[in-house]
């Protein structure tokens, strides 16, 4: 592998793992209400538009990282409806 290679894997991993804290804060504590839906909709497009150009291109380190995020996203969203809604009964 070229330097280029790894250099594409640890980005990769770096951007798999950007959401994440996110994503484990919001579960532990239930608490949304920060999180902009706008945001989380801009985010889910442009991961799935990079999805498409990353698989039409080959290029694994790309559609991995995006793959990631686009799904800490997707779980983001569901929170924010899900938690969202609990926090509107109470």
């Amino acid at each position: 592998m070229e330097w280029t290679d790894y250099a594409g894997y640890a980005g990769a991993a770096l951007t798999a793992v950007n959401f994440l804290p996110q994503v484990i804060k919001a579960w532990k504590t239930k608490d949304v209400a920060d999180i902009s839906y706008w945001m989380l909709i801009l985010v889910i497009a442009a991961q799935s538009v990079w999805l498409v150009y990353a698989y039409a291109l080959s290029l694994v380190p790309v559609l991995i990282s995006n793959a990631c995020l686009l799904l800490m996203a997707l779980i983001l969203l569901w929170f924010k409806y899900k938690f969202g809604r609990k926090n509107k009964k109470a």
